[in-house]
C-alpha cells in the first residue's frame, strides 16, 4: 500500500485553495531544469480583466503578534516564500484576533502590499457594526484597498451585502462574498449566490468533508462564481 502524504497529494490532485470548481490555467513555465513547477492559477469568473489566483494561499486565524523579533522575522520568511513560489492569496478576518493588524504590520515591513490578494471577512451583527467593523479592517490592514470581503458565516448576510456592494462600486472592495465553515450549514451560499451579487463564495471541502460537489461547486460554476476552499 502507498502512502498518501499530504505533500504527495497536493502534488498530485492539484488540491486547491481555490477555484475547485473552474477551469485550471497554467503560467509558462521555465525553461532550467532545476526551476520548480509554476504553481496552478485558475481565472476569477467575474474578474473584469481576466484576473487568475494562485490556488494556493496561505490561512491566518489566530495570527497573534509574536512579541519577539526571530518570530516576526520567521513570519516574513513564510510569506516571502508564498510570494516567491507564486502564491499571493492570504486569508483573515476581523474575527481572527489579531490577525489583520499582524498582517497589515507585516505587510508594511516587507513593503510588498501590492504583491498580496487580501481576504478578510465581517462577522458582526447590524448594518452600523458592519460598517465600523470593516472600516477597522483597512486601518489594521493599511491599505485602502481590500482584494476580498466576505461576509464570515452567513452572518446577517442580507445586511453587509448592500453596504459591501456600494464600496466595491466605489473600489473600495475588488470583490465580494460569503463564506461558511460548517459543512452542514454551506447549502445556505446557494441562494446566495443565485442573487447574482457574489464574486466569491469560501467554504470547507477536502478528502474527508465531501458533499459540496453534490451541489454546490456546479452551481457556482453554472453561475460564474469563484471558489475559495478552507
Amino acid at each position: 500500500m502507498t502512502l498518501l502524504t499530504r505533500k504527495r497529494f497536493l502534488r498530485t490532485a492539484g488540491a486547491a485553495a481555490f477555484g475547485a470548481a473552474l477551469p485550471t490555467t497554467l503560467p509558462a513555465q521555465s525553461q532550467s531544469p532545476m526551476a520548480q513547477p509554476a504553481m496552478v492559477r485558475k481565472p476569477i469568473p467575474r474578474s473584469p480583466n481576466g484576473e487568475t489566483m494562485p490556488v494556493i494561499g496561505l490561512g491566518t486565524n489566530r495570527y497573534k503578534d509574536p512579541g519577539n523579533a526571530a518570530e516576526t522575522a520567521q513570519r516574513m520568511d513564510v510569506i516571502r516564500r508564498l510570494l516567491d513560489a507564486g502564491g499571493s492569496v492570504i486569508d483573515t478576518a476581523e474575527g481572527y484576533g489579531q490577525s489583520e493588524a499582524v498582517l497589515g504590520d507585516l505587510f508594511t515591513r516587507m513593503g510588498n502590499r501590492d504583491q498580496v490578494f487580501i481576504a478578510t471577512k465581517v462577522s458582526e451583527r447590524g448594518r452600523d457594526n458592519g460598517i465600523e467593523t470593516m472600516e477597522k479592517s483597512f486601518r489594521e490592514l493599511q491599505t485602502n484597498v481590500i482584494d476580498l470581503m466576505m461576509v464570515h458565516n452567513l452572518r446577517n448576510d442580507d445586511v453587509h451585502l448592500p453596504t459591501m456592494l456600494e464600496w466595491k462600486a466605489a473600489g473600495r472592495f475588488r470583490y465580494v462574498g460569503v463564506s461558511h465553515f460548517l459543512s452542514w450549514f454551506q447549502s445556505g451560499v446557494i441562494p446566495v449566490m443565485e442573487t447574482g451579487n457574489l464574486d466569491f463564495i469560501q467554504i470547507k471541502y477536502s478528502v474527508d468533508v465531501r458533499g459540496a460537489e453534490k451541489r454546490i461547486l456546479p452551481v457556482a460554476q453554472d453561475l460564474g462564481v469563484a471558489v475559495m476552499i478552507n
